[in-house]
C-alpha cells in the first residue's frame, strides 16, 4: 500500500517537474517574442494538465500576442471557469474585450477582477476607460478617483479623470488635472492634446470671452475628440502592463 502510495507521489513529482520545466520554456519563448513557439509549450502543458489554470492564462497571452484575440478570449475564459476568483485572468478577458470594442461587455470582467484585487490601479484605470466609451463620465470618475488614492502621481489616469471631467463641463477640475500630468512629465503630448481641446471647448461655450477670438480657427484643427462629445479612444496610453498598449491597435479590429 505504502510503495503504490509513493509511486503516486512520485509520477505527481515528474509531471509536475515537467510541468513547469514546458512553463519556463514557454516564458522564454515569450521574452524573446518567438510568441508561436511560446504557444506550443503552453498548449503541451494545457494537454499534460487540462486543470491547470496559469498554463491557460499564458495560452492567453501568446495569442494575444499573436493578434489572436479572439482566440485569447477563449483560453483566458476557460483560466476563469477553472477558477472564477482568478483575478488577473478577469481582467485580461477585459482587455480583449476592449480590443474588440465591447467595453459594455469589458465592465463587468474589471468589477470581477477589483472583487478580487482592489488595489490593482491599472484595473480600476482600465474600468474607468471603459465607462467613458460608455459614455458613463461619472461612473469613469469614480474608477479613475480609486486609482488615483492608490497612485496619485499616474499621468494617464489624472488625463482620462481630465477628460472624463471636460465632458461633464468641470473645467476647472479638468485644467487641473491636466497641469498635474504635465506637471509630472512636460513631454506627455496626449495631456497637451486635451488641453487644446479644453481650450476649443471654453472658447466656444464664452464666445471666446476667456482666451481671445483672434485664433479659435486655429484652434478647431487642433481638436483631438469628436464634435459629438466622445473622447478619442486612441488618447489612453499604458500605465503597467503590456496588455494596455493594445489599445492603440483598435482600429486593427474591425
Amino acid at each position: 500500500m505504502m510503495s503504490r502510495e509513493f509511486s503516486k507521489r512520485k509520477q505527481r513529482e515528474m509531471r509536475d517537474k515537467e510541468r513547469m520545466e514546458m512553463l519556463d520554456m514557454g516564458d522564454l519563448m515569450m521574452s524573446r517574442r518567438r510568441f508561436l513557439k511560446a504557444l506550443g509549450y503552453f498548449q503541451d502543458v494545457i494537454e499534460l494538465d487540462p486543470s491547470y489554470k496559469t498554463a491557460w492564462l499564458k495560452k492567453g497571452d501568446a495569442l494575444k500576442e499573436l493578434r489572436r484575440y479572439r482566440e485569447a478570449l477563449d483560453a483566458y475564459e476557460q483560466a476563469v471557469s477553472l477558477d472564477p476568483d482568478f483575478a488577473l485572468a478577469n481582467e485580461k478577458i477585459g482587455m480583449i474585450l476592449m480590443i474588440l470594442k465591447r467595453p459594455d461587455e469589458a465592465i463587468p470582467h474589471f468589477k470581477e477582477s477589483l472583487r478580487c484585487n482592489p488595489r490593482n490601479v491599472e484595473t480600476w484605470y482600465m474600468n474607468g476607460v471603459a465607462n467613458m466609451r460608455m459614455g458613463r463620465f461619472k461612473e469613469a470618475l469614480d474608477s479613475l478617483e480609486k486609482a488615483l488614492h492608490l497612485d496619485p502621481r499616474n499621468k494617464s489616469v489624472l488625463k482620462a479623470k481630465g477628460d472624463s471631467l471636460m465632458e461633464l463641463n468641470d473645467f476647472q477640475g479638468s485644467l487641473a488635472c491636466f497641469k498635474k500630468a504635465l506637471e509630472l512629465d512636460p513631454n506627455y503630448g496626449r495631456a497637451k492634446d486635451s488641453l487644446k481641446e479644453l481650450r476649443v471647448r471654453i472658447i466656444e461655450i464664452a464666445g471666446g470671452s476667456l482666451f481671445g477670438k483672434g485664433d479659435s480657427s486655429e484652434d478647431d484643427d487642433s481638436r483631438t475628440g469628436e464634435e459629438n462629445n466622445e473622447v478619442d479612444p486612441d488618447q489612453y496610453e499604458e500605465i503597467g502592463d503590456d496588455e494596455v498598449e493594445e489599445l492603440e491597435e483598435l482600429e486593427l479590429i474591425e
